[in-house]
């Protein structure tokens, strides 16, 4: 419905706006008021957020909370701040006194409840606060964390990502002199030529990043140019219910079946099921489950002329296409828990189905690329349909009255 508008973030039922100046935003929240009033959509005012605040009625429990008296219930109570630590500036410096039962720290305990009492709010990002930065890493990954500095909050110590530093260069010095203890020169001498020769430099930055090397390069999918050219498929499991998914690599349509059981057989069922509807794959893309890599599987594929292609062991990462429909699907039966499962599941289907996709061509939905037509969908209804004079066929009519039709 909002599809074309920018600065538009449509996250499961929100409605995100982020602009660069204030004109932009206006623009972009008078075009956002115009698209639902086509499609006759409304909204309340008291719903708009300019940021998260926490819920008064949430906090007010923690705010009457007496004094813990034993672990049990100190550990209850660290629990419940823990989700709302993300209002509480400072949040380690307060906690510390509480993470240690044998301290009977009533300052924290106060503070804690004054703070949660007080007019919290995490604001939207806005570029005219400054940005601070802090980094950390390790041989494996590296993180960081952007933060706003607003009002008279002091910075961060910077000495923190100082030390950090350091720190990698001592790891680099350690690995240097690891190389060099079989050699009559030690790190100061090394250090002292690296200054003079370029060359040194290059060899010891070739060193310190063996620490770490790249486990491969990557290798993307050849891009698919048609329907049914590649589709991947992958197995599901959610409350004890198996759930089979399949989806073309190209529309991106899905095709998802409740089964009682992961087998072969009944893998292959299913695939003859949708090659009936859709016609046979080139290609198909499975891990390395037991259903999937085994004689009776191998012959089917070879009898229907499909290329069965396995994905690296311990790398769910190479069936991309399917794990992120797995995490969608599981996400979306979460919403619907109330309604029945195949209810859901088929609302669900439908939904994927007729939403437009911008990683489809011309960011079509799937149903638009599998059928070359728009499907008629729910929101639909919310837009007023032109009537269409529909034509007869005169000729059969004509046919029909002279042999069969009353004579006057």
């Amino acid at each position: 419905m909002l599809h074309g508008i920018p600065d538009v973030i449509l996250y499961f039922d929100d409605i995100c706006i982020a602009s660069e100046t204030p004109g932009e935003h206006y623009s972009t929240l008078k075009a956002v008021f115009e698209r639902l009033q086509e499609y006759n959509f409304r909204v309340k005012l008291e719903k708009y957020k300019d940021g998260l605040r926490p819920d008064p009625a949430k906090t007010d429990a923690i705010r009457r909370m007496p004094a813990s008296r034993n672990v049990q219930e100190l550990r209850s109570y660290l629990g419940a701040l823990q989700f709302w630590g993300k209002f509480v500036p400072s949040m380690s410096d307060l906690r510390t006194p509480l993470d240690n039962p044998l301290k009977k720290n009533a300052r924290s305990f106060q503070k804690f409840k004054k703070i949660l009492g007080s007019e919290l709010l995490l604001m939207h990002f806005t570029p005219k606060y400054p940005i601070h930065v802090a980094s950390d890493a390790s041989s494996y990954a590296i993180g960081y964390v952007l933060s706003r500095l607003i009002s008279n909050q002091p910075p961060q110590d910077d000495e923190i990502i100082i030390a950090q530093i350091s720190m990698e260069e001592q790891e680099d010095d350690l690995v240097i002199q690891d190389a060099l203890q079989h050699l009559p020169v030690d790190l100061k001498m090394v250090k002292k030529a690296m200054e003079l020769f370029t060359t040194l430099q290059d060899v010891s930055k070739f060193i310190t990043g063996a620490k770490s090397p790249v486990k491969t390069h990557l290798a993307s999918w050849p891009l698919s140019t048609r329907p049914w050219q590649r589709v991947h498929i992958d197995y599901a499991k959610y409350k004890n219910a198996h759930y089979l998914l399949v989806i073309d690599a190209f529309s991106k349509w899905p095709e998802i079946f409740k089964v009682t059981t992961t087998t072969t057989s009944q893998t292959i069922s299913k695939l003859t099921e949708i090659f009936a509807r859709h016609g046979l794959a080139e290609t198909l893309v499975s891990d390395n489950g037991t259903q999937f890599v085994n004689e009776e599987f191998a012959k089917f594929c070879k009898r229907h002329g499909i290329q069965h292609l396995r994905t690296a062991p311990y790398s769910p990462a190479s069936n991309g296409q399917c794990e992120r429909l797995v995490d969608t699907l599981k996400r979306s039966l979460e919403k619907q828990k109330s309604a029945p499962v195949d209810e859901a599941l088929q609302r669900f289907l439908a939904s994927y189905r007729f939403t437009t996709n911008e990683n489809c061509t011309d960011s079509k939905s799937p149903a638009e690329i599998i059928y070359s037509r728009r499907a008629r969908a729910i929101v639909d209804l919310l837009k007023d349909q032109p009537e269409e004079p529909m034509g007869r066929n005169e000729s059969m009519a004509t046919a029909y009255n002279r042999r069969h039709g009353t004579t006057i």
